[in-house]
């Protein structure tokens, strides 16, 4: 195992239809980056919160954002500096996050907000630009690298996660087991998204956790989310 730790479904469809949520007169929109971006340019005074850890912050921000981890039992104190009356454009990597503080916003009683549909992830692949601090690099790895992990014999699993992912946690063990117990039949290649954001642009990897199984070099599936045990073994064709 290789693990760089320097990253049409009835569910999609109803995410899509109810993208728009009224909560009283409190509203979270959900918006695609370049309509994001677009009503950022439109807003005077613009309020942008990043809701990811200080350590993807540092890495890579949207221009005028404030950092405030959502996570971080300090949270909703940071939010006193944060006008209840103006919207307020939410986002982190992949938008789970973003989803889940546009809606304490919501409950706080902020009256718009509006959530970065697929994050950060979803804004580099469209192009868009981040402001990096002096001296930020990326440690992940490069297209090059990534594609020499494939030339293997036995089919290659990759796991695209972030340690703050709760589904990437929970399938943790469940893939560390199995690559132990079918060693040598095939590998797994961990990928850190946090670290490797350019790597995930490259290959239009969008959400977290991300699986994907290489045989002989060519892609044959894909998942995206938690899976049981029983069904990546069955697609890895033990």
């Amino acid at each position: 195992m290789r693990n760089f730790s320097f990253p049409v479904s009835s569910v999609a469809i109803l995410s899509f239809v109810l993208s728009v949520q009224a909560f009283g007169q409190n509203i979270i929109e959900q918006l695609e980056p370049t309509s994001f971006q677009s009503k950022i340019s439109e807003t005077e005074n613009v309020q942008i919160l990043d809701v990811r850890t200080p350590g993807e912050f540092e890495k890579g921000y949207i221009s005028s954002a404030m950092n405030a981890n959502v996570n971080d039992a300090g949270f909703e104190e940071k939010l006193a500096a944060v006008s209840k009356d103006k919207p307020v454009f939410v986002y982190c990597l992949s938008g789970g996050r973003s989803g889940s503080a546009s809606k304490r916003l919501q409950k706080l009683g902020f009256s718009t907000v509006y959530d970065l549909k697929g994050g950060i992830l979803a804004w580099q692949n469209s192009n868009l630009p981040l402001v990096t601090p002096q001296g930020a690099t990326e440690r992940g790895i490069s297209l090059e690298q990534y594609q020499s992990e494939l030339e293997s014999g036995i089919p290659v699993l990759v796991d695209f996660y972030a340690p703050w992912c709760g589904p990437c946690k929970k399938m943790a063990p469940m893939l560390e087991s199995l690559s132990t117990s079918k060693s040598g039949e095939f590998k797994l290649v961990k990928i850190n998204a946090d670290e490797n954001k350019a790597l995930m642009k490259e290959l239009k990897v969008i959400e977290i956790p991300t699986l994907l199984i290489y045989k002989k070099g060519e892609l044959t599936w894909q998942h995206i989310g938690l899976i049981g045990e029983a069904t990546l073994v069955q697609e890895l064709g033990f």
